[in-house]
């Protein structure tokens, strides 16, 4: 599960932490910077399975892509997008109620 609530104790403090697991290798992605979430859109329909994924940049991203690619076949293409930019767009398509 590439998103997880992870209890942490900082300063003696629990806390419940975002934090967001590359679904390559299953390793924290500790940096905005390091890792990118991407989904797939069939390009001869215009739709997608609205499933994301997430990826440290390097190394996981390209054999993940290889591997998926190979899996679903042509026509198939990968979008993506950098993670830090993720909580823009979620905050954009989430409505603000009273």
């Amino acid at each position: 599960m590439p998103i997880q609530i992870v209890m942490e104790r900082i300063d003696g403090v629990d806390l419940s932490c975002t934090e967001v697991f590359c679904d390559a290798c299953g390793q924290r992605i500790v940096q905005a910077a390091e890792g990118m979430y991407a989904w797939w859109y069939e390009c001869t329909t215009d739709t997608t399975d609205g499933a994301l994924v997430y990826w440290h940049k390097q190394p996981c991203s390209r054999p993940a892509e290889a591997a998926e690619q190979a899996r679903r076949g042509p026509g198939w293409h990968l979008l993506w997008q950098e993670l830090r930019t993720l909580p823009d767009y979620l905050r954009a398509n989430l409505e603000e109620g009273g």
